[in-house]
């Protein structure tokens, strides 16, 4: 499976899996673009080796409140690799108290965010899980 399906499948399900008030983002810092613009993507923020999904619970979605921060998803189709720029920023992010986790497939992510949060139990989430081997 290519990692932009992955990814697509992970977003259908957080859709109806993550508790109410969650928000989640993508900040799209990948593919070819001309040198102009990523230089100015680059003043503006974007941080080369980001990971592909943010999401922020609320205190009331988390397993354990002592656990609450920033849970980032860096997703990999079955055989990718994190760059160097990943790997650091995965670093980083753990050194400052965020959940960050590199994921290779949709049960993955469940199992992941299951020990930290309390996802919901949807019907339509099995469909999406059986869609996404």
């Amino acid at each position: 499976m290519l990692e932009d399906t992955l990814h697509k499948h992970v977003v259908q399900w957080l859709e109806i899996a993550l508790p109410d008030n969650s928000v989640y983002h993508h900040s799209p810092n990948e593919g070819i673009r001309h040198i102009a613009f990523r230089k100015k993507l680059k003043a503006m923020g974007m941080v080369s080796g980001w990971p592909d999904l943010e999401l922020f619970i609320p205190k009331e979605g988390w397993r354990n409140s002592i656990e609450k921060a920033g849970v980032f998803i860096e997703l990999k189709a079955k055989k990718g690799r994190m760059s160097e720029n990943q790997k650091a920023i995965q670093r980083h992010l753990r050194m400052t108290g965020e959940h960050i986790e590199t994921c290779y497939s949709l049960e993955q992510v469940k199992l992941w965010l299951n020990s930290l949060i309390k996802l919901k139990n949807n019907p339509r989430m099995q469909i999406i899980e059986r869609m996404c081997p």
